[in-house]
């Protein structure tokens, strides 16, 4: 399944979600709109997408009343249905959320989210037979997707990643925590073959330089009313962390420019195009 965001941030979709190639959940074979106003989409395997808006509100597609467990259970018995994209329901899962990930697998059984919050704060919900949410628990329920089963994993969080059965979490200060299965040594290599319910330790540190300089890799240069022209940030040094980048245009009745540094031609004249980035300690650079 393909999900794409156009320049004008609407989300649209296309494909099959599927059992072992056996579609019975969703098919879309022509591109649909889901939603407007998204900036960041994510999901696994054959999972319907969860996407983030500009005011950071968490959404989520699937059927809100959709009882996993025992559609699951109806699956294994042989009893098949397949869902029509009239049946997806896109709803709000939470708001003030800057990243999030989630695994859904078997075509929305198992389903499963982390997402961080604009205070660094990472919420996890669903599913946890190897304790993969970090709760401290083990768990073989199958929650619904909904604000009320979020439970608060961990403070100053900057990055989450889902694998399979198992979480990763990068914090501000560059160290690395996992939870979950730990059967092949994915968490820790002591006692391996142990679910870890509880984040531990993985890497102390991975932090990244400060960025010192930033620079677009045109000077000047000339569009057409009409045309797009992707511009690309450079930063020095290559590594450097950066974030909340954000562009600006000087003149928006003669060009405009999207957060992701697409400018779009509107009229004829003249505009600057600027880009802004946060670093380590909150230091600007421009």
């Amino acid at each position: 399944t393909s999900f794409i965001i156009k320049d004008d941030n609407s989300l649209w979709i296309r494909g099959t979600f599927s059992v072992s190639g056996k579609p019975y959940y969703v098919t879309c074979k022509e591109w649909k709109k889901i939603a407007d106003d998204v900036i960041h989409v994510t999901s696994l395997s054959d999972a319907v997408p969860m996407f983030i808006k500009s005011d950071g509100t968490l959404f989520s597609c699937s059927n809100a009343n959709f009882n996993y467990k025992n559609y699951y259970d109806q699956q294994r018995n042989g009893n098949k249905r397949s869902l029509l994209m009239s049946d997806l329901d896109v709803f709000q899962v939470m708001t003030d959320v800057v990243d999030a990930c989630g695994e859904y697998g078997n075509g929305g059984v198992y389903c499963r989210g982390m997402y961080i919050k604009k205070d660094g704060t990472l919420w996890s919900w669903g599913r946890n037979d190897y304790g993969q949410l970090g709760n401290g628990l083990i768990s073989d329920d199958f929650p619904t997707i909904t604000s009320d089963n979020a439970v608060k994993i961990m403070d100053d969080v900057k990055k989450v990643s889902i694998v399979w059965n198992y979480s990763l979490f990068l914090k501000n200060d560059g160290s690395v925590w996992g939870c979950g299965d730990n059967h092949k040594g994915n968490i820790k290599l002591e006692n391996y073959g142990d679910n870890r319910p509880t984040p531990e330790l993985i890497w102390q540190s991975i932090k990244s330089p400060m960025a010192k300089t930033i620079k677009i890799n045109a000077n000047k240069t000339t569009i057409n009313v009409e045309e797009f022209l992707p511009l690309q940030l450079i930063v020095e040094p290559s590594d450097a962390f950066c974030k909340n980048i954000i562009w600006k245009s000087s003149n928006e009745n003669v060009a405009v420019v999207s957060q992701r540094g697409i400018v779009n031609g509107i009229s004829e004249g003249e505009s600057v195009i600027t880009a802004t980035v946060e670093s380590h300690e909150g230091a600007i650079c421009q």
